[in-house]
This record gives structure tokens, sequence and C-alpha cells, in this order.
């Protein structure tokens, strides 16, 4: 077995893998735009060989994050992948150690962080040292058409642009320490360029003026039926919070419903948090997101506190 780095061309044997491996398709165009078009950075990716048989593969994806006013490089965990007939070799161990080693001595990044799920998890925590951070809670609001105030104006736009990117910014610096830097080629990048996921930008104006945004996704569950709208960036201050029944307002006449359902990630330690319960949205039991980080040295404490964290459905690459 012989650790490489990707190297243009390695793409196919790697859709390969992951089909054997999750028994569905990867999209030639996601994997490009998540890895190679990413505005953060180069990819880095470590391959395991077996002479001409890819093995295993592992990547992360740059991130940026604004720590207290400052830009700090890092990266997020993405896809893990081992050959079912080489299970139990230690091979995810080793390609994760010379990944971290490179990431942080080449790449100049500080740490590496990801939602693992349950089948993960144990080794990222045991084998990798990451630190647990926190169970990522989703909070849920059904709204039935009607019922709002409709004190803001809502205005559907067609892509981003700097006031998205400056009130994202202004939003969560003040409401946290840490969070993704929504610079407007990181928004376009990651909801306008997306090749599998369709979203929508819904402007918030009170008295014509711009006062925030809502970033939304629909999604269909495919086993029920169900469609549920997951707010994936939250652009709305504190003293804002109550537009949104008035987005959904906007989104059910547009969509022609009579209620619908939405959900989201919000930290209880978020000072917009108590704004949403007044709002009505309430903890739900959904299959549980973990949140988890390695910091490769000591110099940036802030990161392994949760309690200093913005995150949104963005920031993972489910949604």
């Amino acid at each position: 077995m012989e650790i490489k780095d990707y190297q243009k061309g390695d793409e196919d044997e790697i859709l390969k893998l992951f089909k054997k491996t999750f028994k569905r398709e990867m999209n030639p165009k996601y994997w490009e735009w998540r890895f190679a078009n990413n505005p953060s950075g180069n990819w880095a990716i470590k391959l395991m060989w077996e002479k001409d048989l890819l093995i295993g593969h592992y990547a992360t994806s740059p991130t940026t994050l604004v720590m207290d006013n400052q830009i700090v490089k890092g990266s997020l965990s993405m896809t893990t992948m081992t050959h079912p007939e080489y299970t139990g070799k230690g091979i995810f161990k080793m390609l994760a150690n010379a990944l971290y080693n490179d990431l942080e001595s080449i790449h100049g990044h500080h740490f590496v962080m990801g939602f693992p799920n349950l089948n993960s998890h144990y080794g990222f925590i045991k084998n990798l040292k990451w630190q647990n951070l926190a169970v990522q809670n989703h909070i849920t609001y059904h709204y039935k058409r009607g019922s709002s105030r409709n004190t803001y104006q809502i205005r559907l736009a067609q892509g981003f642009d700097s006031q998205h990117s400056e009130i994202l910014e202004k939003t969560l610096s003040k409401n946290s320490k840490v969070h993704t830097h929504r610079s407007l080629e990181y928004l376009r990048w990651r909801y306008d360029q997306n090749p599998n996921n369709k979203y929508r930008i819904f402007e918030c104006y009170l008295e014509n003026e711009f006062i925030g945004l809502l970033v939304v996704k629909e999604y269909l569950f495919t086993d029920t039926g169900a469609v549920e709208y997951f707010i994936v960036e939250n652009g709305l201050g504190q003293e804002h919070v109550s537009a949104i029944p008035d987005v959904l307002d906007y989104i059910c006449k547009i969509d022609r419903l009579d209620e619908l359902t939405t959900s989201t990630w919000l930290s209880p330690f978020d000072d917009r948090f108590i704004h949403y319960e007044k709002v009505g949205f309430i903890f739900v039991e959904k299959k549980p997101t973990l949140f988890c980080i390695k910091p490769y040295h000591e110099k940036f404490p802030l990161l392994e506190d949760y309690r200093n964290w913005s995150l949104s459905y963005g920031d993972s690459d489910v949604y």
C-alpha cells in the first residue's frame, strides 16, 4: 500500500471508489465545484493505492474563519472512503495523519473541523484525537399562511451582491466570536455555483431600507414526500428576527402553500436564540449532528469552546 497526493486524472478512480463505498453515484461536477473551485484555497486530498487499485481516500475542503475579527485558515473534513475489501487495515488513520501534517506545514492551516456521522465519529475521536464541541441542535417552526403581520417587505434576489455579504458579516460578528467568513466570493461559490442544490435569497426591507436576508433551501424527503424549508443562512439581527414569518408568508404565496415547516441551526448561546423562541421555533428530535474540531496547536483557544461559535446549515456539506 502506498499513500500519494491527488493528481489530476485520479477523479475517475475516486468516483468509482465512492460508488463502491456508498452504493450511489457522485456528481463529477460536485467534486470539481467542492475541491477545485473553492475560493478559500486549493484542495488537500490523500489517496491510498494498492498498485493500480484505489483503496482509500480522504479529502478536506479549505475554509476561512473570522475569529475575533481576524482571518484564520483551516479546513472542513470531507469524504472518507475505504475499499470494502480493505477495511480494518488502518487506512483511514494513515491517510488522515499524512493529510493533517500537510495541512499544517504546507497549507498553513490551523485546524480541521467537521460533522462526522455516527459511523465515523468514534474513529475521529479515538484515533485522530479530535475534540467534541457540541451536538448541533435543530430548531423548527411550523407556519400557517396569513398569520404574519407583514411588517417587512420581502424581495427575491437573483444572486448575491456585496450588501448580502456585509449584512451577514455584521450580524455574525455581533452574535459570535467565531464564524465562517461570508465573503461575496464564498457566498457565490457556496450557493450560486453549487451544482447539486438550489437556494433562494430572500431580502428583507423595513420602510424600504435593507435590513437583512435569509437563504433558504427547499428539501424533499423522498421517503415521506414531505417538503421542508431549510434556513441555511440567517442575516437577520436580533431586532429583526420577527421578519421570519413575513418571509415564510411570502414563500407560501409564491409556492402556493397553505402552511410550511422550516428548520435551522442556532446555538442557544446566540443572542438571537430567545427571539427565535418568541417567533415560535422549538427544539425537535432529529438525527443528531455532531460538531467536532482538531486544532493543530494552542494558538487559538477560542476555537475549542462551542459558546464562541455561530454555525449554520451552510457550514455543513450536507445542506
